[in-house]
């Protein structure tokens, strides 16, 4: 016997993904607000860095079922290869590696980039490609005033998606730029 799902809200999925950016900028934050230094700074960093990237991986993701076009579902996932290509790369250009791990991050980065921009390239012919709609007849006033609220609905939820998209990236890249920045200066992280 199959369960009955249990009712969700509309908009869990966009909750679900702002937690993961709130816990994000928190681990990325905490380092500085405690003061911590050396190792475990490196590991807060890489969990919110996780946690950044799932976020906005996941705000693409929403949109795409929003928006209804498979592409932002390719962009979500080759984000989340290309952006730890990208902070693999900048490691290995500005800090020290012994020679097996800093080859085994380059090989990693290749592989990063390869499948990331594959799928960002497999992503776009669905933002020019209109499948066949069925032709429908004309709707009654009420099925239109339903319409028109299910758009507005849908214009808020997409709002909130690419609100919690642009804060994921907004918080990487200043985290990227805030540790690199000293590096790049000559100073210690």
């Amino acid at each position: 016997m199959a369960q009955e799902r249990k009712p969700r809200p509309p908009l869990l999925g966009f909750a679900i993904v702002a937690d993961l950016w709130l816990w994000g900028a928190i681990l990325f934050y905490a380092p500085t607000y405690l003061g911590i230094v050396g190792g475990w700074r490196i590991l807060f960093n890489v969990l919110g860095f996780v946690a950044i990237t799932i976020s906005f991986t996941g705000a693409m993701l929403e949109l795409s079922k929003l928006w209804k076009t498979e592409g932002l579902s390719y962009w979500a996932v080759s984000f989340a290869f290309l952006f730890p290509a990208l902070l693999l790369h900048i490691a290995v250009m500005h800090y020290t590696f012994i020679p097996l791990l800093e080859s085994i991050a380059r090989v990693a980065t290749l592989i990063l980039v390869a499948l990331g921009g594959a799928l960002l390239f497999q992503g776009m012919p669905y933002f020019f490609w209109q499948p066949a709609k069925e032709r429908t007849e004309q709707p009654s006033p009420e099925e239109g005033a339903e319409r028109r609220a299910a758009k507005r609905r849908t214009n808020l939820e997409v709002v909130a998606s690419i609100l919690i998209a642009l804060l994921s990236l907004a918080t990487a890249v200043i985290q990227l730029i805030l540790e690199i920045l000293p590096q790049l200066k000559g100073g210690q992280p």
